[in-house]
């Protein structure tokens, strides 16, 4: 669990870093990647112990986590079934954000006492 949770995390850090050099210019546009990214470093840095867990880093990420995949899930409908193409990555990537906001909210409730 802890692997695939920080491998999606890099994942994630290196999305959240590529958007925010895309979008560097267009201001407060940018913190929003940052953001995402310092999120998923303080998860990473808890997973392997370098910091203690806070909780309410895991519970923000987990639940940003699940908005972005019902998101993708309305964008997907709201495409119905005019591109196979679309469908598919879009099942893929709201698979991969609802498994790692589930991991992260798993993993937060078996670490904590």
């Amino acid at each position: 669990m802890k692997v695939l949770l920080a491998i999606l995390c890099l994942i994630m850090i290196l999305f959240g870093g590529g958007c925010a050099v895309a979008l560097g210019g267009a201001g407060t546009f940018s913190l929003l990647p940052i953001g995402i990214v310092a999120l998923n470093g303080f998860v990473i840095a808890a997973l392997f112990g370098w910091t203690k867990p806070a909780q309410p880093v895991f519970y923000v990420l987990a639940v940003l986590d699940f908005i972005v995949a019902i998101g993708f899930t309305i964008m997907a409908l709201g495409f119905g079934g005019l591109d196979q193409e679309l469908i598919i990555w879009a099942g893929l990537l709201i698979g991969g954000f609802a498994l790692k906001g589930a991991l992260t909210w798993l993993y937060i409730k078996s670490t904590t006492p």
